[in-house]
């Protein structure tokens, strides 16, 4: 399976409670894929990849169909909502990185 591992950075929603994340991310699937689907549920496409995003725990937190971009949920909404709280007060400097912006680098 490809992962591709990225930040998600945001101001804090003001309501904790009441965040939009999934929504805001356009992910209008709700159905819940454990692991990885064998095809996208927007395209029905078969190159599907992980998406781990630092802070928001260990592991793949959202599927992306590599082909239209679309977004699955790994976890229910209301989880995917806690976990992406959670990263989106994580944030690291790219000089922290291990290579410079210019550099080309494949999150694959």
């Amino acid at each position: 399976m490809k992962k591709r591992q990225v930040m998600y950075w945001r101001e804090p929603p003001e309501d904790e409670l009441n965040t939009n994340f999934v929504k805001d991310l356009g992910i209008t699937c709700k159905k819940v894929f454990r692991r990885i689907p064998s095809e996208c549920a927007y395209c029905k496409e078969s190159r599907i990849a992980g998406i781990e995003i630092y802070g928001a725990g260990s592991g793949v937190t959202l599927w992306i169909c590599e082909d239209c971009e679309g977004l699955l949920l790994r976890y229910s909404t209301s989880t995917t909502e806690k976990r992406l709280l959670k990263a989106s007060q994580v944030y690291t400097h790219p000089d922290h990185w291990n290579h410079t912006m210019e550099d080309d680098v494949d999150l694959n």
